[in-house]
């Protein structure tokens, strides 16, 4: 004898069986029978209501539906139905959300309400709940004073204790780009600084201070967006909020505020800042030029980022790094290396004369301009604790780590720029093979400014470390980028200055390192008593030559002015064919009485050239052994220049700090 539930699963066959011979007739009877048997069985009214649905039966099946909803609404399965075909209207459609839309036509208005109102109840899940309510707001607008406020409220309280990280970019998303635009074009919704509930004129007021969080929030969640990679997301939803926030605070110039950004839409930022600075200051609360200064900042702190650093910087809680290992871009850093030059009947073999250099403009300088600009005015008394306040929430060191050492840079302030770098740096946990990017370029960066300090065997030290970090070996000839000189004049007692934007590629970035370690070695001449200066001088200067043979020329006087010269590596490192015949010139005068010049080049490795000192008695053994080393020499002159220059920069790494 079968079971109730074995007779109407049976009945249940029949009518599935019926249909998929394409017998919709008969399939529809065992139905119509099983329904009649079995009118408190949600099994049943769920099968009928599917098929209803899969045969476009839709009037029928609301009326299933409505069945269902005043006898089971205590069914799970009854809200999981509701909730995933809800959920598919506010996703896109397909198949199934025409379906579903057929059958909530055919209820009418206030039965869809109670429907969506209902299945969003009854959904436990937050994210899903939020995202009902929001369906409910954009096709039931006048609702928004009954949900509205307290969608908003759901969605604060999760993102401010969220219980799963998962969902945290899903709820910031859902407030950000879908409630507050909503909320903010509604006329139902008010703001003031003492909000109160005006049940008879069915008006909800809100605190002033939630257009300024959901602003912030709006910021925050683009430059999330951004730094995941999402291109789709726009600044001008940033730009939309801040318009909508001016006219919902009332602000003084709230109908010039879509004109200031107007020009942002194309990427003008300079336009835009002109318009900030036309408005009558006076007249502006601290939040208008706190916010519309902040939304200019970050959108030129964004764009000067990707321009510069050639990807969207990020670090995270124990590292500094790109979002890509990227080595394109730019890196900004203060040059003080100048050409020397001999100046004719001067006893100063250490003078100098600037290099010349085409002067340009990039395309993203104004981002830097314009952001140093809007710091300014930011970090004014008035409003210092609320930009703190901001910078701290949406995470803006995070994302704009670079930016603000560039800014320190282009002002000029190097004390604070090393402050802020050597900090970073000692944040960053890595070792010399897997080096993030970011924190290379403030290896560079730090020693640029160093320099300007004339702190130079720190500079030559963090030089030295970024050639080990970086460590091209053989791209050192990679093609050529220009770097971009931008010349300052006179600021009040300051001489005038310069900065370069310098590619970052592999010869550019050597060009700059053999150029201010020449600089540092320069200087350090005067302050030694042996050669081991002059030495590393000369070996550089073959990189690219003959660009820095003028560096070689004053150190050859000065050998000939002082009559000698020893530097024991010169035959691991100098294979230039120029200055390999200078010295062989310069040892055929050790024999001269009028011109003697004293050298010593050959390696002390055995007890045999130890007492071969170059002398006026030279014999003739050191005589062999010098042609025979410079021979040796001049068939080494094709070889890579570059790879050796990076052998004796790693190698003499003490070396060449021990000339300060």
């Amino acid at each position: 004898m079968q079971s109730v539930e074995e007779d109407w699963q049976w009945i249940l066959s029949q009518a599935e069986q019926a249909r998929k011979s394409n017998d919709p007739f008969g399939a529809r009877s065992w139905l119509i029978s099983c329904k009649s048997l079995f009118p408190d069985n949600f099994q049943v009214q769920l099968f009928a209501y599917n098929f209803e649905k899969d045969c476009k039966k839709f009037r029928q099946a609301a009326d299933v539906l409505t069945t269902m909803l005043n006898k089971f609404t205590g069914e799970s399965q009854l809200w999981q139905l509701l909730r995933v075909s809800c959920l598919a209207l506010l996703a896109g459609s397909n198949d199934d959300n025409a379906e579903f839309k057929e059958i909530l036509s055919e209820f009418n208005e206030e039965e869809r309400l109670q429907l969506l109102t209902a299945t969003a109840d009854n959904t436990q899940q937050v994210a899903e709940k939020c995202k009902l309510k929001l369906l409910i707001l954009r096709n039931y607008p006048t609702t928004i004073t009954t949900h509205g406020k307290e969608l908003v409220n759901t969605l604060e309280e999760a993102l401010n204790n969220p219980k799963d990280d998962r969902y945290l970019m899903e709820f910031e998303s859902l407030l950000a780009c879908s409630v507050v635009p909503l909320i903010l074009k509604s006329d139902q919704i008010l703001f003031t600084d003492d909000p109160v509930e005006d049940i008879t004129n069915d008006i909800v007021y809100l605190p002033t201070t939630s257009l300024y969080n959901w602003l912030e929030l709006s910021i925050r969640y683009f430059l999330l967006k951004k730094q995941s990679g999402n291109g789709a997301v726009h600044y001008k939803d940033v730009i939309n909020t801040l318009v909508s926030v001016a006219v919902k605070a009332n602000w003084a110039d709230y109908d010039k505020i879509d004109k200031c950004f107007l020009p942002l839409l194309n990427g003008d930022v300079k336009g835009c800042w002109k318009h900030l600075q036309q408005l009558k200051q006076s007249d502006r609360t601290k939040e208008e030029i706190l916010y519309s200064y902040f939304v200019l900042l970050c959108y030129t702190a964004y764009h000067y980022n990707l321009n510069v650093t050639g990807a969207f910087e990020m670090e995270d809680s124990a590292n500094l790094a790109l979002s890509s290992a990227s080595n394109t871009g730019y890196v900004l850093l203060k040059s003080v290396y100048e050409v020397p030059t001999p100046i004719e009947n001067s006893d100063d073999e250490d003078t100098y004369v600037k290099s010349k250099a085409t002067v340009s403009e990039p395309s993203f300088y104004p981002f830097l301009t314009v952001a140093n600009e809007c710091w300014k005015v930011l970090a004014d008394a008035k409003y210092r604790s609320d930009f703190r306040r901001i910078r701290k929430r949406i995470h803006f060191e995070y994302y704009f780590t670079s930016l603000r050492v560039d800014m320190l840079i282009y002002k000029g302030e190097y004390d604070e720029a090393i402050k802020r770098t050597n900090s970073h740096l000692l944040k960053t946990e890595f070792d010399d093979e897997e080096a993030p990017p970011s924190a290379i370029r403030f290896v560079l960066q730090l020693a640029s400014c160093l320099l300007c300090t004339n702190k130079y065997k720190e500079a030559c030290k963090n030089i030295l470390k970024f050639v080990t970090l970086y460590a091209p070996v053989n791209h050192l000839q990679s093609s050529c980028g220009t770097d971009i000189v931008i010349n300052f004049p006179n600021e009040g007692n300051n001489s005038p200055r310069c900065m370069k934007f310098i590619p970052y590629i592999d010869s550019n970035l050597t060009k700059f390192c053999i150029e201010h370690l020449l600089y540092c070695l320069q200087k350090g001449i005067k302050r030694r008593t042996d050669d081991t200066a002059m030495g590393h001088i000369i070996v550089l200067s073959q990189y690219d030559w003959p660009t820095y043979s003028s560096h070689f020329n004053l150190v050859a006087d000065k050998i000939i002015s002082n009559g000698q010269f020893t530097y024991a590596s010169f035959f691991d490192y100098v294979i230039n064919i120029d200055i390999l015949e200078i010295f062989a010139h310069f040892n055929s005068m050790q024999e001269s009485e009028d011109t003697k010049i004293r050298l010593s080049l050959l390696a002390k490795t055995s007890s045999s050239t130890r007492t071969r000192t170059v002398t006026r008695g030279l014999n003739k053994g050191a005589k062999e052994e010098f042609r025979m080393a410079m021979e040796r020499q001049i068939l080494k002159w094709n070889d890579c220049i570059n790879e050796i220059l990076q052998n004796f920069l790693t190698i003499e790494q003490d070396s060449i700090l021990s000339c300060f």
